[in-house]
């Protein structure tokens, strides 16, 4: 509560003083749909938290077939591997929740006791720093089988997508990317400063499929895929694809916002290497003005642009 405190009195500072100054006080930012319409994005598959390899002959029947059968059989030789490795990590789990609770459960007897609040808070201490190596402990042993894990996920899925390894180090890049174009944007509309609103509650770390899934090319939603090779005219030219260029635009409009509104999220891998920040409402939203930024940046078709920024706002609208 301390620390909202502050940060309400430092907005307060910033916009008193951004209005002197002429610059707006603050401006807002959806993070995640910024994210997830990065040019670059169109790799990332959105169950297994990968990005896909870029030169994957993903319209090729035969070779996909080919390359799903090396993952079935790899897949069947290390799954009990991998089952007796999540078990052995689900009872980890366990442990550091039981671990934990126990200090719920000594603060309810040392309550009951007939003993000042300053022995009480003296003991309850002596207990955490009693119990802290072993968490410490636990947490390290769930860290390392969590790592033994995604290797074995990796060398299943290598074909298709990159490891684990590979796709922080292009993550980071695309966040660097993409905070340096939120700071650009900022400043030629004079922002002072820029709030975050998305990857401060991430959703529950996503349970990674074991299983290789029938008669799909890929794990997840290829809608980016399809929206970026939608074939669109171009700007400025007299032709008969002019003609369909309004339902074009509309259908890439209704697939983008699609996309944003059922796609399974990435905070909780961007918080890996982006801390979250403390969202507060109000301000200018800048969002569509970075997406824009963004495409334009990769050289984007303007009708897709523009359909693109209109599927945007409907997902913000709704």
């Amino acid at each position: 509560m301390k620390s909202k405190i502050l940060l309400l009195t430092i907005l307060l500072v910033i916009s008193t003083s951004s209005l002197v100054g002429g610059e707006s006080p603050f401006a807002t930012i959806d993070y995640r749909t910024c994210l997830v319409l990065h040019p670059e994005m169109k790799d990332f598959d959105f169950v297994s938290h990968r990005f896909t390899r870029p030169q994957l002959k993903r319209n090729e029947i035969s070779v996909m077939e080919q390359v799903y059968g090396r993952m079935a059989a790899q897949q069947k030789v290390l799954a009990p591997k991998i089952d007796a490795l999540l078990a052995k990590q689900s009872k980890v789990q366990e442990t550091i929740s039981r671990t934990r609770l126990n200090w719920t459960v000594e603060s309810t007897k040392l309550a009951q006791l007939k003993i000042s609040q300053d022995e009480i808070a003296k003991r309850h201490a002596e207990t955490q720093v009693r119990d802290q190596k072993k968490l410490d402990k636990l947490q390290e042993e769930f860290a390392e089988i969590d790592k033994e894990i995604v290797n074995l996920q990796d060398s299943i899925w290598k074909e298709i997508f990159l490891s684990r390894a590979e796709t922080v180090e292009k993550l980071e890049k695309i966040v660097a990317e993409l905070d340096e174009t939120i700071k650009e944007t900022a400043g030629k509309l004079n922002v002072a400063s820029v709030i975050d609103d998305t990857l401060t509650a991430p959703e529950a770390p996503l349970e990674v499929h074991q299983n290789i899934p029938e008669n799909t090319p890929l794990w997840s939603n290829t809608a980016y895929q399809i929206i970026l090779k939608s074939p669109l005219p171009e700007p400025n030219t007299f032709t008969i694809a002019n003609h369909w260029a309004p339902s074009l635009m509309k259908t890439i409009e209704n697939l983008s916002f699609q996309h944003l509104a059922h796609r399974k999220d990435v905070g909780s891998l961007v918080a890996t290497v982006r801390p979250a920040k403390l969202f507060i409402a109000g301000g200018q939203d800048i969002t569509e003005q970075v997406c824009r930024a963004l495409f334009e940046k990769y050289k984007f078709n303007s009708y897709l642009i523009d359909s693109l920024i209109k599927g945007i706002k409907t997902f913000r609208e709704r």
